[in-house]
């Protein structure tokens, strides 16, 4: 991804910005064939999803946590006391896709060339609203799971 202007914007569709809603407009001439493809605007918003202590308190079940500026309701499921999957929908009541995202950031060292590399990840949920802008929020990355 290359980054330009301030440091809260980013090309490539994705902008890290606390912009009001865009527009979802076709780019005709840089398909091939019949494809169409959509241009969809993606805003990092300075925010967590929900606040961890928040969570914890939640009884099993389906418990809405955000609403995003675009109109999704962003919902988590509790199952044992833990969050077990996200959904997000409309208000009425229609499913809406969500996104989620990795990021891994290199973490600055003092050394200037190394054989090591350190990351810290950061996770986001994306959820789409009603133009096909997509708001995210942080959340904590999911453990990762080895077979």
């Amino acid at each position: 991804m290359k980054v330009q202007g301030s440091p809260g914007e980013a090309s490539y569709g994705i902008q890290r910005t606390k912009r009001s809603i865009g527009k979802t407009t076709p780019l005709r001439g840089e398909t091939k064939g019949n494809e169409v493809m959509v241009k969809s605007i993606f805003y990092f918003l300075d925010e967590p999803l929900a606040d961890e202590k928040y969570l914890q308190g939640l009884g099993d079940g389906r418990h809405q946590v955000k609403v995003a500026p675009g109109g999704a309701k962003i919902l988590v499921h509790i199952v044992d006391g833990t969050v077990s999957s996200y959904e997000a929908e409309d208000d009425a009541g229609n499913q809406l896709p969500l996104v989620f995202i990795k990021e891994r950031r290199p973490v600055s060292s003092n050394e200037k060339f190394s054989d090591s590399f350190i990351y810290e990840e950061v996770c986001y949920t994306c959820a789409a609203g009603d133009s096909g802008d997509w708001h995210c929020y942080q959340y904590g990355c999911p453990p990762v799971r080895l077979m």
